[in-house]
């Protein structure tokens, strides 16, 4: 059988609505990812702006120690555990009124900045546990 000119047409136009329907389909899922996509920029744009908050407080508070405003507290090897469990409730409490996640290296910056902690009495010739030694002793305190 052979095929009309409206036959033919009806096809085209068929074929056209499935085409307009395709394409209207995708540009629906590309506008999912793109949402999905702006929302964890949001995310990402507000955890950034909340660091920025915290490392404007610690250069604050490091830029008084520098100016002699406020001394170096010493803490004792013997008191070390103490302070850092003091200093993991602290970080919950500062965590939690600020609403937002403070990063541990930051945490601990601040820390090995504002205090100095005595060495074991068999560390010989050291005078204050290094940056990496306090994150340590505060990770191990938030286990």
């Amino acid at each position: 059988m052979k095929l009309t000119r409206t036959e033919n047409a009806d096809a085209a136009i068929c074929s056209d609505l499935d085409l307009l329907e395709e394409c209207m389909m995708k540009k629906q899922q590309s506008l999912v990812r793109q949402t999905e996509r702006m929302e964890a920029m949001k995310s990402s744009v507000h955890n950034t702006k909340d660091d920025i908050a915290v490392l404007e407080a610690i250069l604050h508070y490091v830029s008084r120690l520098e100016r002699g405003e406020i001394s170096h507290p010493r803490v004792a090897h013997e008191d070390i555990p103490r302070f850092f469990a003091r200093a993991s409730r602290l970080y919950d409490l500062l965590c939690h009124r600020m609403h937002c996640h403070i990063d541990y290296t930051c945490f601990c910056a601040a820390i090995h900045l504002g205090y100095e902690f005595e060495v074991r009495p068999c560390d010989v010739g050291k005078h204050d546990l290094s940056r990496a030694t306090v994150l340590g002793y505060f990770k191990k305190e938030r286990e």
